[in-house]
């Protein structure tokens, strides 16, 4: 009976496995097929077409502070400047032939692809330690909530501006060696754990108070912290402590319309906490966790689990900070998410019996599937349209005509949508025209060009238009 237990166990994880594998090559298929500089905040990796460094989001005015937000990318800068050629081993570039340029658009998901791979693995491993996998639901509770989290992460893997993308890596290795850490009180686990912390809390501002929290709740109540345990605990709050000096001695003096968010246009905190909880689903699985282990814990004084419970309120205090901030965008409550996803399991494995939490997954994993191809089919149309309007604009810089970019009204939408499609399509087109002439830059005019040109506000917008498709190289007198 006892042989048959492990043999249904055993066979339970290499189906789960198997299924979970193939669940990522699909997931890692979308990120790289019909890849692309697409128009918007991608303008920010222009500088890697040239092969320049690529800088951290810092803009005081706006109250941000994140230089460390794309510091994986420069690992394709400093390659580049080992003079390797990066389109050998990663692919062929979409614009290889129109830009000519030293770091593919290819190059950047493939440093998606790596950190999406990671980020499954380090989850995975993650989520064994908490939920018990000697077990067929154990096996299947740890595969189904790897791919609710994967699947409710997807959007940012997918795009290359998102700092959630790699915060939830690094928070997943950071919550890994620790536990690795306290299992074995070795002090180069807790270095990656640390490294890791450090580096996710200078990729979005309100993380550090994620880890005041985790480390207070830790020294309140973990009476067998061991030496080496406290000084991994107050290294932690040292580097929060650091980031929240850093920020109001650099960043809260030159605030002026800080996150630029809905609040700020009128909307009730009551308006933004429902609008929240609609958007964000998997609150209602969470939330009422959160609060039952703050019941255990405050009242009941349970503190078998306070290191689960500690990551708990760590990523709940992150949500709360996204709240007050009005963060309320789709993707903002990832790191909240990545903190809580693997005591939540534990929990969902401990409280409630497994068929029903094996259910409750299961229901949470197709919703944001669904969600997730409307994601993949909305991203893989603005890809290709990307692909398409650029090298219609490429032929026409190869036919010798003029461009002339339509002045943007800063005041015509609150995205100023016409000045990102400027930017792109100046950055793209100047790149591709420095690369074919030599040194070149667009020419500043009061008026429009009398000479033959060609409007690109008028391409852009008539693009899918059939009755358009013989004005796109018109020409003006």
């Amino acid at each position: 009976m006892l042989k048959n237990k492990y043999y249904n166990v055993y066979l339970n994880k290499i189906i789960g496995l198997t299924i979970y594998c193939l669940f990522v090559i699909v997931c890692v298929f979308f990120i790289v097929y019909n890849a692309t500089w697409t128009i918007g905040d991608q303008m920010q990796f222009l500088p890697l077409i040239k092969g320049h460094r690529i800088s951290g989001f810092i803009n005081p005015t706006m109250g941000r502070f994140m230089p460390l937000v794309f510091e994986d990318y420069n690992i394709l800068w400093v390659i580049s400047k080992m003079q390797i050629k990066i389109d050998e081993w990663v692919g062929i570039c979409i614009f290889t032939n129109v830009l000519e340029s030293q770091i593919s658009v290819y190059s950047c998901y493939v440093i998606n692809i790596i950190g999406f791979v990671a980020l499954s693995i380090f989850l995975y491993l993650t989520l064994t330690k908490f939920v018990d996998k000697n077990s067929v639901f154990g096996v299947w509770e740890v595969v189904l909530s790897s791919m609710l989290f994967l699947l409710y992460s997807y959007k940012v893997q997918i795009n290359t501006i998102y700092s959630e993308r790699i915060m939830s890596l690094m928070i997943m290795i950071f919550i890994y060696f620790c536990i690795k850490f306290f299992e074995t009180d070795k002090w180069y686990y807790a270095l990656i754990s640390l490294l890791a912390a450090v580096y996710s809390t200078y990729c979005k501002e309100p993380f550090f108070g994620c880890l005041i929290v985790f480390c207070v709740t830790i020294l309140i109540y973990d009476r067998k912290l061991s030496k080496n345990g406290k000084v991994y605990i107050y290294l932690l709050l040292f580097n929060a402590v650091l980031f929240l000096i850093l920020y109001c001695v650099c960043v809260l003096p030159q605030i002026q319309s800080a996150y630029n968010n809905d609040m700020r246009d009128g909307a009730s905190k009551l308006s933004v906490l429902i609008k929240t909880i609609c958007e964000q689903k998997l609150l209602v699985l969470f939330v009422p966790i959160v609060f039952f282990r703050m019941y255990k814990l405050l009242v009941q004084k349970d503190i078998a689990n306070i290191l689960f419970d500690a990551l708990l309120f760590g990523g709940a205090s992150y949500a709360v900070a996204c709240y007050i901030l009005v963060l309320d965008g789709d993707y903002y409550l990832i790191p909240a998410f990545a903190m809580m996803i693997p005591p939540v399991a534990y929990y969902l494995n401990k409280y409630v019996k497994s068929y029903i939490s094996i259910i409750i997954l299961l229901i949470c994993c197709i919703y944001y599937l669904f969600v997730d191809y409307r994601e993949v089919k909305q991203s893989q149309k603005i890809r290709v349209d990307t692909i398409e309007r650029t090298s219609m604009l490429i032929d026409v810089c190869n036919n010798d005509k003029c461009i002339y970019f339509e002045p943007f009204d800063r005041e015509e939408s609150s995205t100023n949508w016409n000045e990102h499609v400027y930017w792109y399509f100046r950055n793209i087109l100047k790149s591709y025209i420095a690369v074919r002439t030599g040194n070149f830059d667009f020419d500043y005019c009061e008026t429009k060009p009398t000479s033959d040109f060609v409007n690109i506000k008028y391409c852009i917008s008539n693009f899918k238009e059939e009755e358009a498709m013989s004005a796109y190289c018109v020409e003006y007198n």
